[in-house]
């Protein structure tokens, strides 16, 4: 990956990241009211966001974002691995928010244990991404018709 495509895939990867987040947030607000009119409109809300986050990531680990993850035969156990790439980009949001609230405290130390952790979590989630797109051999097995979990 030259420099463009890097800095390309660090944008789609927050842009991925916050898509997951408003998710949660959206079903943590239609949880939390009993306005059955509001719930549904922020289930449908939801909803687009989910399938704006899926086109979001088909263009981040494949190149477009119009792939059918069906058609990912290749890999195996792709939709638990889709599934995780998924969850690791949450915990990133978790980690910069949890980050600058102890900085917005003075914590710098603690804050600065934490950033090193996030570091360690983004190479972990960067060779998972590796995974999913290709570049690193898995040792086979299993089936990847669960790709399409989103």
């Amino acid at each position: 990956m030259d420099k463009t495509e890097r800095a390309l895939f660090q944008e789609l990867k927050l842009i991925a990241a916050n898509l997951v987040n408003d998710e949660e947030h959206l079903y943590e607000t239609a949880r939390k009211t009993k306005d059955l009119k509001l719930r549904e409109e922020l289930f449908k809300i939801a909803h687009g966001t989910r399938l704006l986050r899926t086109s979001v990531m088909r263009r981040m680990l494949f190149g477009e974002s119009d792939v059918e993850l069906s058609d990912v035969k290749k890999r195996t156990h792709l939709g638990e691995i889709w599934c995780s790439v998924k969850h690791k980009l949450s915990v990133s949001i978790h980690y910069i928010e949890s980050i600058e609230k102890l900085v917005a405290e003075g914590k710098f130390d603690e804050a600065n244990e934490l950033l090193e952790e996030w570091e360690s979590h983004e190479m972990l989630l960067d060779a998972l991404m590796g995974v999913i797109r290709g570049e690193i051999h898995g040792d086979g097995g299993g089936d990847s018709e669960d790709a399409q979990r989103g």
